[in-house]
């Protein structure tokens, strides 16, 4: 377990494993796929935290198994919060949920916006950004690169990546990125 078992796992450049924070999660909103609490009320860590840092379609397992009532009641406190898909789990004392999507999300179908090239769709939950949620790689933009056709869909982003090849030539790629955490899903 702990670090040992991430590097192991060969997902060390992906996970991070955090012992204990006095004041909630070291992530920004929406960030994290999947967060599991295995010493649930024995940290100040509460739903709205959890859900908080969950991206959405994320999803969280809490527990503890040195005191399986830990959870007792939490079933109600999750559903007050907006919580999905919430289930006990085989494993005594555990539960997992999900985090539901803003339903003011809308998608961009078309590297324009939609198909009427407008830049305009019927997103209700987006707005001026205040923060850097992730960079990707090459760092570098249009330096070395170009970007193309940037369309996004159920919390994935895709484009085209056309990279110049050393000794000329470019190299063109396909690229699916989660949009919440920039993590490179595939390359193709």
């Amino acid at each position: 377990p702990g670090r040992a078992g991430v590097l192991a796992a060969g997902v060390a450049d992906r996970a991070s494993i955090v012992g204990s924070e006095a004041d909630g999660l070291p992530y920004v909103d929406n960030l994290v796929n999947l967060l599991v609490a295995p010493a649930w009320g024995s940290r100040p860590l509460d739903i709205a935290e959890v859900l908080r840092a969950l991206a959405p379609d994320g999803a969280a397992l809490i527990g503890n198994d040195a005191n399986p009532a830990a959870t007792a009641g939490l079933e109600a406190k999750l559903k007050a919060a907006g919580a999905k898909d919430i289930k006990a789990l085989s494993r005594k004392g555990w539960l997992q949920f999900s985090k539901p999507v803003n339903p003011g999300f809308d998608i961009w179908t078309h590297n324009q916006g939609g198909p009427d090239q407008s830049f305009v769709n019927n997103d209700k939950a987006a707005g001026p950004w205040d923060e850097i949620r992730w960079v990707g790689e090459p760092r570098w933009g249009a330096l070395y690169s170009t970007y193309h056709g940037r369309v996004t869909a159920g919390g994935r982003l895709y484009y085209n990546e056309n990279l110049k090849a050393m000794g000329g030539g470019t190299m063109v790629w396909l690229v699916g990125r989660d949009a919440w955490n920039g993590f490179e899903l595939w390359r193709i």
